[in-house]
Parts: C-alpha cells; structure tokens; sequence
C-alpha cells in the first residue's frame, strides 16, 4: 500500500510540473524584428496582451516595470513598452555607429503562454569615406 500510495504523489508532481509550465505562442507578434543602423521605432499589433516582458542578452535577462500605464523595459540600445491592457508592441532603438551587427531577444508573457521576437539592429559600413547602413532583406542586400 505504501508503495502505490508514493507512487501515486510521485505521479501527481510531476504531472503538476509537467503542466505547469509556460508554451510559447507567437500570438500574432513577429518572430524577427530589423532595425538600420540610424535606428527607429516600429509598433506591432498581436492577438493577446502581455503581462510582463523580458529583454535577453544571451548571458542576462531584464524584466519589465510598469510605468504610467505601460509596461516598460530598456536594455543597452532597446526599449520596449507596451501599454497596460493593450495588444500594442513598441519597439525602439538607438542609433548605431557599431560596424558588427548587434541583436537582442526579447520575451512577452501573456498568461501561460510567450512571445519571442529576436530584434536586430544592422551595422554599419564604410565605403570610400561614406558610412552607409546594410539592411539584409529578404537575401537581397539594400542599401540606403
């Protein structure tokens, strides 16, 4: 009896933690986000509110704060909000005078579910003492 009553809460936790967890979902959001180098603001529209947002640098995470009615979170060139209760995604980067591209990820929580949208921001290069932005699109090479 024993046994099969330890088996039994063995078998309830896990599938507590099992179910438990967070799934992501795209919810309407881009996947991937391009910025040139001069930077910009771009606003997405999704099919879910987020609750919180979480911007990663591949070794840190930043998480959001709300302020004045967004949800607000800014790391080195990136911030994001979201105004509290609204499907509305704002983007916004500095410019950049970087000759490597830089990249960041960020996260949006909805519930249980999750948003990733990978956010890069061009670099810049120099040709015949002109700094010209590159904008990889659709693997054609742009430039402005």
């Amino acid at each position: 009896m024993l046994k099969k009553l330890t088996f039994f809460l063995l078998a309830s936790i896990f599938l507590c933690i099992s179910c438990c967890g967070f799934e992501e979902a795209q919810m309407g959001y881009p996947e991937s986000v391009t910025f040139s180098a001069e930077g910009g603001e771009q606003v997405f529209t999704g099919d879910r509110t987020f609750t919180h947002i979480i911007i990663g640098d591949g070794i840190n995470e930043y998480g959001s704060q709300t302020l004045d009615s967004n949800i607000v979170v800014k790391h080195k060139w990136l911030t994001v909000y979201s105004p509290v209760g609204s499907n509305e995604l704002v983007l916004s980067t500095q410019p950049s005078n970087e000759t490597n591209e830089r990249e960041l990820t960020v996260y949006g929580y909805s519930g249980r579910e999750y948003a990733t949208i990978k956010v890069v921001q061009v670099k810049i290069i120099f040709r015949r003492g002109l700094i010209l932005p590159l904008v990889l699109a659709e693997n054609r090479i742009r430039l402005f």
